[in-house]
């Protein structure tokens, strides 16, 4: 009898430390599943902040070369309105005959005209020229030889050199008492024979010179002229 309750008594124990190895078993499972979990939200967390991160830096990096291709673009269309401005503004024609006359002969993507320079060698006159070409403005100057008085423009723009570049529109135009015209030729029998127009539009069209983002940018921008002697 007490041998049989020994053995009932050794089969419990035996039981309830199996039951007890499975109980710790599970329980380490468990805790090994929630560390698991961690782990994989964990990664998962920084796999997003990384990539925000990334996101960020990158519109970040786009926001800068889109603001310094805007300044590149702004640049060249003031070196254009800048040069213009300084020289086409002070324009001259007289009524002159031969080779004596001045004048002012323009398009819409074209301009010849005559005007006063600094003193220097020659002639205080000078003509230039200023035209597009391969998304390039073009100019030519040409101060007249002080005994020789010819101030007949040749054809085409002999000499002309790069002015600003990227250049992919440039459209002229001449204002007169509030009416706009394309084109602009004072020469005689001419439609604006003997007179300069009030005002020069002068519109360019900058191309950057690399795609931000996939995008070209373009800007469009506008200058008006006075005529000083108009």
């Amino acid at each position: 009898m007490s041998a049989c309750v020994q053995g009932k008594n050794a089969l419990n124990i035996v039981t309830t430390d199996r039951a007890d190895s499975l109980a710790m078993r599970s329980r380490a499972i468990i805790k090994t599943g929630i560390t698991l979990i961690e782990i994989l939200v964990a990664v998962t967390l920084f796999i997003l902040v990384v990539t925000s991160a990334l996101v960020l830096f990158r519109k970040t990096i786009g926001n800068l070369g889109a603001r310094e291709e805007e300044r590149l673009l702004f640049a060249e269309a003031t070196t254009v309105f800048s040069w213009m401005e300084s020289r086409v503004g002070n324009a001259v024609i007289n009524e002159l005959t031969g080779p004596l006359r001045m004048n002012f002969i323009g398009t819409g993507d074209s301009l010849r005209w005559i005007c006063p320079l600094p003193e220097g060698e020659g002639s205080d006159m000078g003509k230039f020229g200023l035209m597009i070409e391969d998304a390039t403005v073009k100019v030519c100057y040409d101060r007249i030889a002080a005994a020789q008085d010819d101030f007949s423009f040749s054809g085409g723009f002999p000499g002309a050199q790069p002015l600003a570049f990227h250049i992919e529109h440039l459209h002229l135009s001449y204002g007169n008492s509030g009416a706009w015209e394309t084109t602009w030729d004072t020469s005689p029998g001419a439609a604006q024979e003997g007179r300069l127009p009030d005002l020069l539009s002068v519109e360019v069209t900058v191309a950057a010179t690399r795609r931000n983002e996939g995008k070209l940018i373009e800007r469009t921008f506008t200058k008006l002229i006075r005529m000083a002697n108009s």
